[in-house]
């Protein structure tokens, strides 16, 4: 079995393993929270868990949190900041898209009740 054939089913058994994770967390909190909230924590919950980064000195990608994660914790806080900045960057990208629709929507909804 090659090297590369390996990554992938490394990266197959994680994906499967966080889609489960998600599903449960999906399956408990949906009594708890309303829709929005459920929304937010599940793009939030899938975006960390799934954004994969660079592994410093290698050609490999693993989760960016678990990188970041083992880097700061041996003290090189340098490429753990590096293997941080595509995970922030996507969910600022998720937050700042989900409050704009948010926005909109609420907007929509309150010029719907003012013409009625």
């Amino acid at each position: 079995m090659s090297e590369l054939d390996t990554a992938h089913n490394i990266w197959l058994l994680y994906g499967a393993a966080a889609i489960a994770l998600l599903a449960i967390v999906l399956r408990l909190m949906q009594k708890v929270l309303s829709v929005k909230p459920l929304l937010l924590l599940m793009g939030t919950l899938a975006l960390l868990l799934l954004t994969p980064a660079a592994v410093p000195g290698t050609e490999s990608l693993a989760p960016a949190w678990l990188i970041a994660l083992f880097e700061l914790a041996q003290g090189r806080t340098a490429s753990g900041a590096i293997a941080l900045k595509p995970l922030l960057f996507l969910l600022g990208t998720f937050c700042s898209i989900f409050l704009l629709v948010w926005i909109i929507r609420f907007r929509q909804s309150r010029a719907s009740i003012k013409s009625a």
